[in-house]
């Protein structure tokens, strides 16, 4: 099992988790840039002939089809261009906390989508749909509207009601999805709108300049908040020499979830050598956090780097207010994470009584456990008043 970020056989990112660099994140799949945004691991022998078949089935792309669907997306990018992390945790399955900074600083550089479109093409089960949005980005004081295209899996709940897919996906359904990357209708459209964004990079420098400058920006806005959740129990800011500082690290010795399967490079850059990779869920030891995006580990008794975007920072619970208790109607794991496939830290009998935090989507809930955060299905929890 996987996460959403999905690679595509024409790499195409989930703008949540990697927004600039075509202001979407579409990219042309070469040897020199296939992995330069995006690294996270996918399989691709999960394509099986059934995958394909199904792909090459009568599946059309189709523009503005569905109303409820052109609706969601419109919330979707309003949440991108307002910062609204409320409306992107409502909409959206399990949005990680580093995801949420990063959609509060892009709503700090966008000011709308005044021009969309939003094409379909049928998902690999029912109700669903694999998305592609071609959206224009209005930035602030400039009147040339942005090019971008947004790749959504879009499903429908037990209510009927539409939401945006990021949370665990099958190899079968990432298979369906890369596959469709390779549908010479979806493979037009990425290309009109990537060579429509390089052409306006040539020629408006401004513009250039401005999603340069938005970049490294968001980026080390969210490293230094990535501090504010970390656990850091040895830091200790009255002791630290002025030596010791170093304006490229932005945090030291924490502890971080994996939340999709990663590569783990030899050092700090896309083009260094692939050393292995960490599976999705997979709790690890960080030596420091840095500016550049990337975080340095220790892996197989030498120093590696992976990326940062794909780490959730373990929080510890003292960061966290306890808003109610619950107490748990069986036995159920603990995860590190809010999904079925999160590291698994513990179990707790029925009838435990735990400091409760928040629900979140998917199905879970956050909650304290032996002093960090951790989740647990909601389906086997009742809320109560005290502790008692």
């Amino acid at each position: 099992m996987k996460k959403r970020m999905l690679i595509l056989s024409v790499v195409i990112v989930l703008a949540v988790a990697v927004f600039v660099s075509g202001m979407l994140v579409y990219h042309k799949n070469d040897s020199a840039n296939s992995e330069s945004e995006q690294e996270t691991a996918v399989d691709n022998s999960a394509i099986s002939e059934e995958t394909i078949a199904a792909v090459s089935v009568d599946n059309p792309l189709e523009a503005d089809k569905y109303p409820e669907i052109n609706e969601l997306v419109v919330k979707y990018l309003n949440a991108i261009a307002e910062g609204d992390v409320d409306t992107m945790t409502e909409i959206c399955s399990n949005v990680t906390d580093t995801e949420k900074i990063r959609i509060q600083e892009l709503g700090k550089y966008i000011d709308a989508f005044p021009e969309y479109n939003v094409f379909t093409k049928l998902g690999p089960v029912e109700n669903s749909y694999v998305v592609y949005a071609a959206a224009r980005a209005q930035f602030p004081g400039i009147d040339t509207l942005v090019p971008g295209i947004y790749c959504l899996y879009i499903c429908m709940d037990e209510d009927g009601d539409y939401y945006i897919n990021e949370d665990t996906l099958t190899d079968e359904e990432l298979a369906y999805i890369d596959a469709l990357a390779s549908d010479e209708s979806v493979m037009e459209l990425c290309n009109s709108i990537d060579e429509e964004y390089q052409e306006l990079l040539e020629s408006d420098s401004e513009i250039a300049a401005y999603i340069e400058l938005m970049s490294n920006e968001i980026r080390d806005a969210v490293g230094t908040a990535l501090v504010s959740v970390s656990s850091d129990s040895d830091g200790d800011s009255a002791n630290d020499s002025e030596e010791e500082t170093d304006e490229t690290v932005v945090a030291k010795s924490c502890q971080a979830t994996t939340t999709d399967t990663i590569n783990v490079r030899s050092s700090d850059s896309t083009a260094a050598d692939k050393l292995g990779t960490i599976e999705k869920g997979t709790t690890i030891d960080v030596i420091e956090i840095r500016v550049n995006g990337w975080a340095q580990i220790e892996y197989n008794g030498v120093t590696a780097y992976v990326k940062t975007d794909y780490l959730e920072i373990i929080s510890s619970a003292d960061n966290e207010p306890t808003n109610g208790y619950v107490v748990t109607t069986d036995t159920v794991n603990v995860r590190a994470s809010a999904s079925t496939d999160g590291e698994k830290l513990g179990q707790v009998a029925a009838g435990e009584v735990l400091e409760w935090v928040e629900d979140v989507t998917g199905g879970f809930s956050k909650i304290k456990y032996e002093g960090s955060i951790a989740y647990i299905a909601t389906e086997y929890l009742e809320k109560q008043e005290s502790a008692n």
